[in-house]
């Protein structure tokens, strides 16, 4: 607070150059070129570009001005063609010298002027053909250049560009609600940290009543300086989005220190984040951007083109080594099935991708086959759809609910499992189930190995009135075997609880996940599932 003052100065000295050229401060003679300065800088540069610069010239230290001594005239420099200053008197040097020359110490680049009868050039910076400052200087006094700023400390630099990383909590409205308890997302990675999200569904000790607290923690031994803001975006857009954070730099201590982290107690009402789940989860977007010494914004790196590269090929002829002719079935007005005469429609594709994902389809035709393939029962449209999922592509999702059966039995039929499973769950999530027909879904299930729709098919049933169930559905029409598949249904909903960890009653879509982490086929039903989870060593 209080007054400032200036640093105190140096007394002035003069001093006179060796070779008798104009020292201390004096500026240019009459008769000689104005400069764009009042008077010339004092500190010397060490001019290397002019190869005709005499042999005695003297290295003098660089204080990061813009005076030459002792540079020698370039010979014929005498014989120079005049130009006139600004009083009209004949200047017997030229403007400039070309090329530009440059400090040996600094290497400050710019244009020599040499006055007549002297060994010594001011040197000025060009720009646009005429004397400039260099960027990032400024001017004072009568006109003097201030060349570079003198910075105290490390420079904080420029932010970062802002890292986006969505942390997802499922089941948010069945996480614990009591007071200070807390659920913990993974650790991912962002900046060279380890990072963590914790969210307190019930509040902390500091929380209001009804408010959801969040913090973000680093879990990594080093500080480092965050900017973050949380965002949750509404699911249909027809909303707000929720946004909170801060428009600063926070320091976070290295993990285990006490300020490690930092957050909200009152982060957002908990009936208020209710409406912003998409199915069943909370999306929170945590941002983040540093100015971390070197740290620099995550380079564009684009992603591995092998996919889109196949999907450029898909349909190319000139390529292609087999061939399908496509005529299929057409469905009956019950779901009856008929045969019918119908246009067929050539395919061609490659056999490499059938190989790796349509193996049954790949078996079926040689590459290089002059004569195609022919695919009955299946329609072409849908037989489009498999190949195009063969070479990485996606299926709309109006496609897929629409021709779900059609995709998930054509899919079952060449060994493409992936897509009758996405087919399977499309169908699970459009499907309404009735007590009329349950038994018609369960036993296509049954017959197509959905354990999925079989599991959905059982979920019904052990929820339903038990007095209606016994009086609408005919249990003679089901096989045996779904049996054992109701008892499990209804042991799991007497748990309370999808997640055990014993096989018998785990769901079809963790056993799916566990086997396909063990590297085993995610096809088949449940007690396929089971086994083979068994002998591979599990439970």
């Amino acid at each position: 607070g209080g007054k400032q003052v200036s640093a105190p100065q140096r007394p002035r000295r003069q001093r006179q150059p060796e070779d008798g050229s104009p020292g201390g401060e004096a500026g240019p003679a009459a008769g000689q070129l104005a400069l764009p300065w009042s008077r010339p800088p004092t500190t010397n540069h060490v001019r290397t570009s002019d190869p005709e610069a005499r042999p005695a010239e003297r290295a003098r230290t660089c204080r990061r001005n813009w005076r030459l001594r002792d540079l020698g005239r370039p010979a014929g420099l005498d014989q120079a063609p005049s130009v006139a200053n600004s009083a009209g008197t004949p200047a017997p040097f030229p403007v400039a010298l070309n090329p530009p020359s440059a400090c040996r110490i600094c290497r400050a680049e710019g244009t020599a002027f040499f006055p007549a009868s002297s060994s010594w050039a001011y040197l000025f910076p060009v720009k646009g053909g005429r004397p400039s400052v260099p960027k990032g200087s400024t001017t004072a006094g009568a006109g003097r250049p201030v060349i570079f700023p003198v910075e105290v400390g490390a420079p904080p630099g420029r932010l970062s560009g802002w890292v986006i990383a969505p942390v997802r909590f499922n089941g948010f409205a069945g996480l614990p609600t009591t007071r200070n308890e807390c659920v913990d997302s993974p650790t991912f990675s962002c900046f060279g940290h380890q990072w963590l999200v914790r969210i307190f569904p019930g509040g902390d000790r500091e929380s209001p009543d009804g408010y959801v607290a969040l913090y973000l923690y680093n879990r990594t031994a080093e500080a480092i300086d965050i900017q973050c803001k949380y965002i949750i975006k509404h699911p249909n857009g027809s909303g707000p989005d929720g946004s909170k954070g801060t428009g600063k730099l926070r320091k976070f201590a290295p993990t285990g220190s006490v300020s490690d982290g930092c957050g909200y107690p009152n982060f957002a009402l908990k009936s208020t984040l209710l409406n912003y789940l998409v199915d069943g989860t909370l999306i929170i977007e945590v941002h983040m951007r540093t100015n971390k010494p070197g740290q620099q914004s995550t380079p564009f790196v684009p992603e591995n083109p092998f996919l889109q590269n196949a999907l450029t090929d898909f349909g190319n002829e000139e390529t292609a080594d087999v061939k399908f002719e496509v005529g299929g079935t057409v469905e009956g007005a019950k779901g009856r099935r008929k045969r019918a005469k119908s246009p067929t429609t050539t395919f061609h594709a490659h056999h490499y991708p059938l190989r790796l994902n349509a193996p049954a389809l790949a078996d079926m035709c040689k590459p290089g086959d002059v004569s195609p393939t022919t695919i009955s029962n299946v329609r072409p449209e849908i037989f489009k759809h498999l190949l195009y999922y063969c070479y990485g592509g996606k299926i709309d999702q109006d496609h897929l609910q629409s021709d779900a059966k059609d995709i998930i039995e054509a899919a079952d039929r060449f060994g493409i499992v992936s897509l009758k499973l996405e087919g399977e769950a499309c169908f699970v999530d459009t499907v309404e189930l009735t007590l009329d027909n349950i038994v018609e879904i369960v036993t296509y299930a049954d017959s197509k190995n959905l354990a999925l729709l079989k599991e959905h098919c059982m979920d019904f049933l052990s929820s339903a009135n038990k007095i209606e169930v016994a009086k609408r559905v005919s249990f003679d029409d089901m096989p045996s075997r779904l049996v054992k598949d109701l008892m499990v249904a209804l042991a799991r909903s007497e748990t309370k609880s999808s997640v055990s960890g014993d096989l018998d009653l785990m769901r079809v879509s963790q056993l799916r996940k566990l086997a396909h982490e063990k590297g085993l086929s995610v096809d088949g039903s449940r007690e396929m599932l089971i086994n083979a989870i068994k002998e591979n060593g599990e439970g």
